[in-house]
């Protein structure tokens, strides 16, 4: 992701943390557009395995994840329901894939 993307992902989640008591139908249209259109942008964005990366595959997969993940449940999406189900399914179980016995979640493969 770049910091454009960034900035807009970070203010997806900041327009819907402000607006979250509101219901959707109280959401200025525009914005509901702008919206939908990030989702679905993160969405289809998101890598076969579950996980999300930073722009050029730096790595930040755990935080690009755990926030694509937090833009989906502000939708109202969780793993029973919602559009977004199936990204929230695959998110939770690339985490749980790099839970280890002491509750840390990390890379196995690089030790963190």
């Amino acid at each position: 992701m770049n910091r454009s993307t960034v900035f807009v992902l970070a203010a997806a989640l900041l327009l819907g943390a402000t607006c979250s008591r509101a219901s959707a139908n109280e959401l200025p249209q525009h914005y509901q557009e702008a919206v939908n259109k990030g989702l679905e942008w993160l969405a289809k964005q998101q890598f076969p395995d579950g996980h999300w990366e930073a722009q050029a595959g730096q790595p930040y997969p755990m935080a690009m994840t755990g926030l694509a993940g937090m833009a989906f449940l502000m939708e109202g999406s969780t793993l029973r329901e919602g559009k977004y189900q199936a990204q929230l399914r695959k998110a939770v179980d690339w985490f749980l894939k790099r839970s280890q016995p002491n509750g840390l979640l990390g890379n196995p493969s690089n030790g963190l």
